[in-house]
Parts: structure tokens; C-alpha cells; sequence
């Protein structure tokens, strides 16, 4: 509040499309919204041997007064949402009561120029997943966005609009074209029947991120609840 997504993005091209168009996937790399399964399973589904198991608590409030005088200190420089961030991916892969946060270590796309991302995964009070999040740096926006097309299909509903964004720690501001793209086609677990919507932002936010990449795009992967 980053790239070829190499899930079923590495399949061959050719036989790959055929069943992308067929049926539109809801998955990053072989998981699913609607798939149920513990924070453990989903660690460990993307290689993180070694994460931290967070309470509510310690998500939100730094441990000792020194931590929070850091925080405080560093927020006068780049603003709280930054300064959290940062507190954030310091602290490495971690799962709470509802979400699993890998701020590295896994990569999408082909060598030699594998593409990295960060991964944000909700999931509801029964361990069913309800939102996968890919964050890749803007760059590779182009290149993501052919992988996308690859793995669901060229059927987008485009929108573009100038994003005002704000730079804190230069204490600056500018503007940037933001692209919106959500598939028309809802894509559907296969595993489970459940439906999910799939859309991209050229850029993540509207402000300027403290930390490398400064500028993010991100790939979102969300449930379409049937709770109505």
C-alpha cells in the first residue's frame, strides 16, 4: 500500500497457449487461489527453507524503544509507509495469521536473465488462498506482460491515466502513465472450481519506494468470493 512469471510461463509456447486460451489459470507457479494450504506448504512450494512465524503484535509494533526510535527516525526521512517497508523486508520471508511475505528468492523467467519478484499471498481464516500478489521492479513491464499474454491469453481491458507520484525522500514530485490491464476472461482453479480475476499495474503506487526497485509494477491474482 517482478517478471516472466514462470509458473506455467515456462511451458512451451506452442503447446502452452493452446490450453491458455482454453481455460484461463488463476496460479503463480503451480499454487492457486482457492487452493487450501498452511503458511508451511506455501513456503516451502516456493523454496524458503528458513522464515519467521509472526503474531499480530510484532507485525505491527517494533520490539524495543530503540527499534521504534529507528523507525520514527527513518520516517522523517521517507515517510511511515516507506520506513515500514523497509522494517518489512528486513526482516526477511515471513507468515502471519492471514499472509505469507517473501520479499526475495524467487525468480520468474528463463536464464541467463531470470526476472526477481516479491511475493504477497492472503489467505482466510481456513487456509484457502484468496490473493497472490507479484511485485517486479517496472522494467519489466514489457517483458512481463508478454509472459502474461503467453500464460492467459491477449484479452485485455486497457486503461491509462496520468498517475501523480511523490518522491519523499527527495521531497519532489512528478507524474508517470499508468497502465491498468484486467483480463476479460475470468480464470478458474481446476482443482477446485473456483473463479478468480487477474490484473496488472504498470506501477504499484503512487509513491516513490525508499528501497531498490523505486519504481514497481505488480501482477495481482484475486479470488472471486461465491460468499454472496
Amino acid at each position: 500500500m517482478s517478471r516472466i512469471l514462470g509458473f506455467s510461463f515456462l511451458a512451451c509456447c506452442g503447446l502452452f497457449s493452446i490450453s491458455a486460451y482454453a481455460a484461463t489459470p488463476c496460479d503463480f507457479k503451480g499454487l492457486s487461489v482457492g487452493d487450501k494450504v498452511s503458511p508451511q506448504e506455501i513456503m516451502r512450494h516456493y523454496g524458503i527453507e528458513n522464515f519467521t512465524i509472526e503474531d499480530e503484535q510484532s507485525k505491527r509494533t517494533p520490539q524495543t524503544d530503540a527499534e521504534f526510535k529507528a523507525l520514527t527516525d527513518r520516517a522523517n526521512e521517507v515517510n511511515i509507509i516507506n520506513a515500514q517497508e523497509e522494517r518489512e523486508w528486513a526482516k526477511g520471508p515471513v507468515c502471519g495469521s492471514d499472509y505469507c511475505r517473501i520479499p526475495s528468492g524467487v525468480e520468474v523467467g528463463n536464464e541467463p536473465y531470470p526476472i526477481p519478484v516479491q511475493l504477497f499471498i492472503g489467505f482466510d481464516r481456513h487456509d484457502i488462498v484468496t490473493e497472490i500478489d507479484i511485485t517486479f521492479d517496472h522494467d519489466s513491464w514489457d517483458d512481463i506482460i508478454l509472459i502474461l499474454n503467453n500464460k492467459y491469453g491477449d484479452s485485455w481491458k486497457k486503461e491509462t491515466s496520468e498517475l501523480p507520484t511523490y518522491d519523499f525522500q527527495n521531497k519532489s514530485s512528478g507524474s508517470v502513465t499508468q497502465i491498468v490491464l484486467t483480463h476479460r476472461n475470468p480464470g478458474r482453479n481446476p482443482k477446485t472450481g473456483d473463479a478468480c480475476e487477474i490484473f496488472a499495474n504498470a506501477y504499484d503506487t503512487w509513491f516513490v519506494h525508499s528501497m531498490e526497485p523505486n519504481y514497481r509494477a505488480n501482477v495481482v491474482i484475486k479470488l472471486i468470493s461465491r460468499n454472496f
